[in-house]
């Protein structure tokens, strides 16, 4: 099922040289976020926070202002900023924009360039109660094969899909 986020992906250039690094710098930082959030340590996601801002302005930077790249970064360096959460359930509701940004860029990533074709993207059908104003279903993107839950953690941390290319 398509991401409702990126209703119609227009073709994207291949990544050059240059971006290649910054794209998986900005993915890390999205899975350590994810992964500290499913590990349930509130603390380790504010300390990380500003890793996850860098990555994502790192980003953005590498995009030239006509390249369709360039709207996918936007959007996830806009999303980037994470404020001193009181508890681990805001934490993981200032998380939802940004990772939703993180998948859109991770979906086009899989279709467009070889080396990112095993990208996982993860999806929890029953997100409703998460978070305070959470959608029924989120997806979210890991490095590792098996699922950890970033908006559940230790409660329902094997709650999820993998969302197949």
């Amino acid at each position: 099922q398509a991401n409702p986020a990126v209703p119609n992906l227009p073709a994207f250039p291949k990544l050059t040289a240059e971006q290649i690094d910054p794209v998986r710098a900005f993915l890390k930082a999205a899975d350590m976020a994810g992964d500290l959030l499913a590990s349930d340590d509130l603390p380790g996601f504010l300390g990380a926070a500003p890793k996850v801002k860098l990555a994502s302005d790192q980003l953005l930077r590498v995009f030239p202002a006509d390249d369709p790249w360039r709207a996918l970064a936007l959007v996830a360096q806009e999303k980037s900023v994470f404020p001193a959460a009181a508890d681990i359930k805001a934490a993981r509701r200032q998380f939802h924009p940004f990772s939703q940004a993180a998948v859109s860029m991770a979906l086009a990533l899989r279709r467009a360039e070889k080396d990112f074709s095993e990208l996982k993207v993860f999806r929890c059908p029953m997100t409703k109660d998460a978070f305070e104003g959470a959608p029924r279903r989120v997806e979210w993107i890991q490095l590792k094969d098996s699922v950890r839950n970033p908006y559940f953690g230790a409660e329902m941390l094997d709650c999820g899909a993998e969302v197949k290319p």
